[in-house]
């Protein structure tokens, strides 16, 4: 006991020297060397002392972990996979659900061009008659093909389920020669703030992208809600801010983001795509609640301790019935991944692996 109190009163007495460093600079009008990183390590060290803190319950993880991938298979899976945890977690009463995985490109199913050759040669051959038996076996083999398109079981579910929203990616490189069609424009402007312009008028300067990697139309559109889920992490890797605001500058014109975390709290909450507005320099609106943001658009993160202090569930668990759907009734359950070979993990303040 006492050399916990010892080690408190020392972490105190550290503390208390940076924050002194930092008055001396901001009343000074100086830059200190280091001053970032020692302001990094305190805020760090400052979590540590707090410790965890038990979460509201809002939310609950449903994690691609190892154990999911050994029994399903390597990533990425089949769309059918998502499709069916999307359609449990509707049916046990989730709020929103947050697929965070990427999904730029259609599946391609092998047995779906078998199938379509099928169809063709049958038809080519004039087996296709008013026959009835005939018929029926195109219609089979209709029927087969619809079953392989896991795309539209995918789109399908989403779509039932009516709650389900998807993310986007901001990605650097030169600017588009052009605008990438009507589709993606239509994505972009979902993706947008209320208001939907660009450059935040001075008031805040986010980061800004000149090109964006979207989900294919056909699931963008039976989304509830599409943001971004771009993360800006510190010098040293770890994350301890998020921006709220993210500004797309493609050939389609200029427009301020909403991030994935906001419209899943929209959607959450209830509330139409129009209630996630800026209020620069004071932060961002969710309705009547204001976020505080910096001058480049981000927040302080207050992470609640390690990897499991949110409630967290394998999603292989959730697929053999081991968790009931009910587990999740009126909650946002965001599926993620967590295995470590598929890379989107981060240093945070209580360990140097935390699930992105």
């Amino acid at each position: 006991m006492r050399n916990r109190f010892t080690n408190r009163i020392r972490s105190l007495l550290i503390i208390g020297v940076v924050c002194l460093g930092f008055s001396a600079a901001i009343l000074g009008d100086v830059r200190l060397p280091g001053l970032d990183a020692a302001e990094r390590w305190s805020r760090d060290l400052r979590f540590r002392i707090r410790g965890p803190v038990a979460p509201p319950g809002a939310v609950a993880i449903l994690a691609i972990d190892d154990r999911s991938i050994q029994a399903i298979g390597r990533w990425p899976w089949p769309r059918v996979v998502l499709a069916r945890a999307v359609a449990i977690l509707a049916s046990g009463g989730a709020r929103s659900i947050g697929l965070d995985v990427l999904l730029p490109e259609p599946e391609t199913a092998p047995e779906m061009g078998r199938i379509q050759g099928l169809m063709m040669a049958f038809t080519q051959l004039g087996l296709l008659t008013e026959d009835a038996a005939s018929q029926a076996f195109f219609e089979e083999m209709a029927d087969a093909l619809r079953t392989a398109d896991n795309d539209g079981l995918l789109a399908g579910a989403m779509a039932e389920a009516g709650n389900a929203l998807l993310p986007m990616a901001l990605i650097h490189g030169p600017p588009a020669p052009a605008a990438a069609g009507p589709e993606v424009a239509a994505i972009l402007k979902r993706s947008r703030y209320r208001g939907g312009g660009g450059r935040g008028g001075g008031d805040v300067s986010p980061p800004f992208f000149y090109r964006a990697l979207t989900p294919i139309p056909e699931l963008a559109a039976a989304a509830a809600g599409l943001g971004y889920v771009n993360v800006t992490p510190d010098p040293d890797g770890a994350v301890r801010r998020f921006h709220l605001v993210m500004e797309y500058r493609g050939a389609e014109g200029a427009a301020l983001m909403v991030p994935f975390p906001m419209r899943a709290a929209q959607i959450h909450l209830g509330l139409p795509d129009s209630a996630a507005g800026l209020d620069p320099p004071a932060g961002a609106r969710l309705g009547d609640r204001l976020i505080p943001m910096d001058a480049d658009g981000a927040f302080a993160l207050n992470y609640y301790g390690p990897v499991g202090a949110i409630a967290t569930y394998s999603l292989l668990d959730l697929l053999t019935g081991a968790v009931a759907p009910e587990t999740f009734a009126g909650k946002t359950a965001l599926i993620g991944a967590a295995a470590a070979g598929l890379g989107d993990h981060w240093p945070s303040p209580f360990s140097s692996f935390y699930w992105g």
